[in-house]
């Protein structure tokens, strides 16, 4: 029992850390402009905050596109896109969000960049082409001008929770508490019977860091 119970609190253990960068990141609401008309298309919740190219952004209309209603766009179209977050930054400075296209910065509510040490509700409206290079930066900069440094993942929270944290501890559950019952099993064997059931446990073990690992990198 205490064999099964040690594998249960490793597991969860395991699941905790690989959650964490899931804890990071935006909420980004996509909108694409076709005939004229602006059509939602997904609400995606993104662990790392910036768009560094035009393949992660269209990327997620791709994704949300409902191809049976709308079939398949005959050419690259003009976006919108709402990209809110709990920023947390170290000091005051000027908030600079480096967009393509058009962009507006609120935060806390009102339409400015100045920004105190903290944690603030930051939210930009972004407008934009998939036809011409296509980019979202985050950077925090000297309130006396100088240098700027980019913001890290860690500084970000989505408004709302990442449902790929679900689908972690769900994964771990399922595997988890067949693989306690493995190691109880195992600890009452002996001789080669034990190595066998030990060599399983460990290659279960892998399997389930690696699924883990796969859950958190981008999509």
């Amino acid at each position: 029992m205490g064999a099964a119970l040690t594998t249960l609190v490793a597991v969860s253990a395991l699941t905790w850390v690989a959650e964490q960068p899931l804890e990071h990141g935006v909420t980004a609401h996509w909108w694409a402009e076709v005939d004229g008309e602006l059509r939602f298309v997904r609400t995606v919740v993104e662990h790392r905050p910036g768009y560094p190219n035009v393949h992660r952004a269209l990327s997620r209309v791709a994704q949300g596109w409902h191809y049976e209603r709308d079939g398949i766009p005959a050419e690259l179209f003009p976006f919108r896109a709402r990209v809110a977050t709990r920023l947390t930054v170290p000091r005051s400075g000027e908030l600079r969000v480096s967009t393509s296209g058009r962009s507006s910065v609120r935060v806390d509510g009102q339409q400015r960049t100045d920004i105190s040490p903290g944690t603030h509700d930051v939210t930009v409206d972004w407008r934009g082409d998939f036809d011409r290079p296509t980019h979202l930066r985050w950077e925090l900069c000297n309130d006396a001008g100088g240098g700027c440094e980019p913001l890290e993942a860690e500084a970000f929270r989505p408004d709302r929770a990442n449902p790929m944290q679900l689908w972690l501890w769900l994964l771990a559950l399922l595997a988890g508490l067949p693989l306690a019952g493995a190691v109880a099993r195992a600890t009452l064997l002996r001789g080669a019977a034990r190595g066998r059931w030990i060599r399983g446990i460990a290659l279960s073990l892998i399997i389930l860091g690696g699924a883990a690992a796969a859950s958190t990198t981008t999509r």
